[in-house]
């Protein structure tokens, strides 16, 4: 399965002319993975100089022995107040003291504790020093626009840069635990005497295409906080198994790095991702801010979601010209979930939500353009493949250039 290559360049004089930093908090996380590894080995591909560290490494390798230089562009992948994280209230110290000898300094702000820190912020209780962050930014990567508009409220005057994710199915040049191992292509290709840069392009952004001949089992990847309510994805399953006249199987694993393509490309046909979008401030703090990864991972394989709106799916399926429609469920009794309920009221909505998703599933699966459908999102998967980091992060770079020698 091939699929449309894509890869956008940073322009020469912006990538060859910074040291490109990713420092994250784990460098064993997924989410480290996708926001510094991989990003950091593809801005490398494309001629220019990249390193990533997790703060320790950082605060030793880098800081402490004066490695820093006037070029460099240091991401912190994971805004953490709270004290939570080792060394990252120290790290941010250090970084007041260079500031005026380094490029720029960005942050994102995509996780949990970013999300509640800055919604609760307020400028006579400020306990997490998010002041004091801020002020030391150039500007903040955002994905979502409900996360750009929270910082705005908050900090008007810090600029936002609208950055996609790569998903991490790709070839082991850019994810180290990817089974997708290219050296004896890269070696061929390497002692070729005329070397078409669209073949290495094609060599190192090569994906895992799932073979699908029945779905036959439905699921659930990820943590199970962000599930709100696993009742309604088995009954639905267990509905669909009705409707299509065979067993189908209902699926969970929160997957590890090691794993995570694995366990998709084994033992998923169809994702399911169920997160109850009530109006409530709270829910917007958790949900209404998360990325998109989700999706494009099994989108990356093949492999068909079908998810609650939130707004970062609902994005990426516009930007890619996917059917918002086809893919999404939001049903008028999600709604009863902002009501006080017993535990038995819950479980019966959960029955009742169940049968209609597996309408859809029903649907879905039994479509004879089933294959066709699914191959369009692997299609569309391609362009978040990290290969493609001048468009992923081109709110960044276009930054870089428009701030050329300040």
């Amino acid at each position: 399965m091939e699929g449309n290559r894509v890869a956008v360049i940073p322009k020469p004089e912006i990538i060859k002319s910074h040291r490109f930093i990713f420092v994250t908090d784990d460098l064993g996380s997924g989410t480290s993975i996708m926001k510094a590894i991989m990003p950091s080995r593809s801005i490398s591909f494309h001629g220019g100089i990249s390193s990533f560290f997790d703060y320790l490494s950082f605060l030793k390798e880098y800081i402490y022995q004066k490695k820093w230089s006037r070029d460099d562009v240091i991401i912190l992948t994971k805004f953490v107040p709270g004290a939570r994280v080792d060394h990252f209230y120290e790290m941010i110290e250090e970084l007041y003291k260079i500031k005026s000898e380094i490029g720029f300094i960005f942050c994102e702000a995509s996780e949990e504790l970013s999300f509640a820190a800055i919604e609760s912020y307020s400028e006579e209780k400020d306990k997490f020093s998010i002041k004091k962050i801020i002020n030391l930014i150039d500007g903040y990567l955002y994905e979502t626009k409900p996360l750009h508009d929270l910082i705005q409220d908050k900090f008007d005057s810090v600029p936002g840069l609208f950055t996609r994710h790569p998903h991490s199915n790709c070839s082991s040049f850019f994810n180290p635990y990817s089974p997708i191992n290219i050296d004896n292509q890269l070696q061929e290709f390497n002692n070729k005497k005329e070397k078409d840069p669209e073949e290495l392009f094609g060599i190192v952004s090569q994906q895992a295409y799932k073979n699908i001949a029945n779905v036959s089992s439905l699921g659930y990847i990820g943590r199970a906080k962000y599930c709100h309510n696993f009742t309604m994805l088995m009954r639905a399953c267990y509905n669909a198994s009705h409707k299509v006249g065979r067993p189908l199987n209902f699926y969970y694993s929160n997957s590890g790095v090691r794993n995570n393509l694995i366990m998709h490309y084994e033992n998923l046909d169809l994702g399911l991702i169920n997160l109850y979008r009530n109006r409530s401030k709270k829910a917007k703090i958790w949900f209404d801010y998360k990325a998109s990864s989700k999706i494009l991972c099994m989108w990356s394989l093949g492999i068909p979601v079908l998810c609650s709106p939130l707004p970062s799916y609902v994005k990426v399926m516009q930007d890619c010209n996917i059917d918002v429609d086809k893919w999404t469920f939001d049903f008028e009794s999600l709604r009863y979930y902002d009501q006080k309920h017993t535990f038995q009221n819950f479980h019966m909505k959960s029955i009742e939500d169940g049968k209609l998703l597996s309408e859809k599933i029903f649907e879905t699966i039994s479509d004879k353009n089933f294959e066709e459908e699914r191959e369009k999102l692997f299609i569309a998967s391609r362009y978040y493949n990290p290969v493609n980091i001048g468009w992923l992060y081109s709110g960044l770079f276009n930054f870089l250039n428009e701030n050329r020698g300040l």
